[in-house]
């Protein structure tokens, strides 16, 4: 009886946590070689967890978790692309705290291009569903996945990424904005020449920041090279840039009193290969850096001046007011942000001087 209990007990928290919405409910032999018990006390106890309402019996004694939701426990998932592993896990943690305090349920699921079948998978079986980006996908990819979302019963939010033009609720924080705080941080303290280093993934936003770093040049007479490489799934980003910078000081030298960095892990591996060539970020040139890289910036040596992270509770908690009233529409932009980004100012920023990496290093 204690076996039975213990298993009843196993399986009803899988239920409540919704691990079986987007897998399939595994059959009776296989639960038995799982939980290392004999067949007989898998049945029985399936048998209590109908008793006790957390399933329904099925035809060819087959089972399935309850649909609905009761005393306004939800069931909401996080879809989550494959090799993103640092920021899903801060917005998992963020999102985790407030479904913890509502009560519901939040499940990460994993995919792995926009055309996975588990998208649609989730978006049936989910009350609400928040939405990492994919990056790297191709164009009629992002597409099909986009139709998916709007002509899902689900409701559907997109984080980290504006898909507001399609009509998703996005929480996502505009490059024209962020990019434009770090230079004009730059540009206060006397640089002129100014580079960028963007390190990411085909067709990431980093190609965002790129534009918005050329458009401020123009605007204020600035100048200041491009640095843009393009790296996989599995390669590291700070091993690029350090790559990069290295290349470029034995070669030609950064002819820049300023670095922009699209992401707080290419503001390292530069700060790293400044360092092998013994020229001092702060000192010898000015680095600042589009994102924290998930808190560690502040954190190495020399400390990077970068835009913080927010505070999204607030967009997050309107976010599932939504999903929770099906009656509630939508009401006011789709694209929401603050309107005040923290900005981290550390020790690679410096004012402007002659600086060793003004001239060719080689």
């Amino acid at each position: 009886m204690a076996k039975i209990r213990q298993v009843a007990n196993d399986l009803r928290t899988r239920f409540e946590h919704g691990d079986y919405r987007v897998r399939e409910f595994p059959s009776v032999a296989t639960l038995a070689k799982e939980l290392q018990v004999n067949e007989r006390t898998v049945r029985k106890a399936l048998e209590e967890l109908v008793k006790q309402g957390i399933i329904d019996e099925m035809p060819a004694a087959q089972t399935e978790p309850k649909r609905g939701s009761s005393n306004g426990t939800l069931y909401i998932a996080m879809l989550i692309p494959s090799g993103s592993a640092n920021r899903s896990d801060l917005w998992y943690k963020r999102i985790k705290a407030l479904c913890l305090i509502r009560k519901w349920y939040l499940q990460p699921v994993s995919f792995a291009h926009c055309l996975d079948p588990v998208i649609p998978k989730c978006l049936s079986e989910f009350a609400g569903v928040f939405l990492l980006p994919c990056q790297g996908s191709s164009p009629q990819e992002n597409v099909a996945a986009v139709n998916r979302f709007q002509v899902a019963s689900t409701r559907v939010v997109a984080i980290d990424q504006d898909l507001s033009c399609f009509g998703i609720p996005s929480l996502h924080v505009p490059s024209s904005y962020t990019v434009r705080i770090l230079l004009d941080v730059l540009r206060s303290s006397g640089h002129r020449r100014v580079a960028c280093l963007n390190v990411g993934l085909p067709r990431s936003a980093g190609l965002a920041a790129i534009k918005q770093w050329a458009f401020w040049k123009r605007m204020h007479r600035a100048d200041g090279l491009l640095m843009d490489e393009t790296v996989d799934l599995n390669e590291s980003v700070i091993a690029r840039a350090y790559t990069t910078i290295d290349t470029r000081l034995r070669r030609d030298g950064l002819d820049a009193s300023g670095l922009f960095c699209t992401t707080g892990a290419a503001a390292l591996g530069a700060v790293k290969a400044l360092n092998d060539h013994g020229y001092e970020a702060g000192k010898d040139i000015a680095i600042v850096a589009a994102d924290d890289d998930t808190g560690t910036a502040q954190f190495s040596r020399p400390t990077i001046t970068c835009l913080k992270e927010p505070d999204w509770d607030p967009f997050l908690g309107l976010c599932m007011d939504w999903f929770a009233n099906r009656q509630l529409g939508w009401s006011g932009p789709r694209l929401l942000h603050p309107w005040n980004v923290p900005i981290y100012m550390g020790e690679s920023s410096s004012m402007a001087t002659a600086g060793k990496v003004a001239r060719p290093c080689g």
